[in-house]
């Protein structure tokens, strides 16, 4: 699968991996690829699979010395940043930003040099999450 090419190196891991699906089907694509896959979630969704370690998440915190600091070369987020805040009738709070933003930082701490994420996340526009300042041009 195209989406493939962006998960490359020693340690995948799916963020939110629910049943572990991404992570089974890209093993199932790629057989020879001696990469150690890992996803974690806040609910223990684990189906068994020995190309997949689980870790199973009890809060928003990403668990960074059982991922492993700096170890991981690809990592995907799938649909995961709006559960993080359920402040969301009021996106705008101090304690839902400052939830996002740890959670990114979690993020960034696994994260091997030269390391990349990809991030698919659902879009409510209606929440006026990060409204633009709308500026009249003359």
């Amino acid at each position: 699968a195209y989406e493939d090419t962006f998960y490359v190196g020693s340690k995948i891991l799916d963020v939110g991996a629910g049943y572990n699906r991404f992570l089974k089907g890209f093993a199932d694509r790629h057989p020879d690829q001696d990469a150690e896959l890992v996803g974690t979630d806040v609910i223990d969704y684990q189906e068994e699979d020995p190309r997949v370690r689980f870790i199973h998440q009890t809060t928003h915190r990403l668990p960074v010395d059982e991922i492993g600091r700096g170890t991981v070369t690809a990592a995907r987020v799938s649909s995961v940043i709006h559960h993080i805040h359920p402040e969301a009738q009021d996106p705008h709070s101090p304690e839902a930003r400052e939830k996002v933003l740890t959670f990114l930082r979690d993020l960034y701490d696994v994260l091997a040099p030269a390391g990349q994420v990809v991030i698919y996340e659902d879009s409510y526009p209606e929440l006026d999450i990060f409204p633009l300042k709308q500026q009249r041009v003359a």
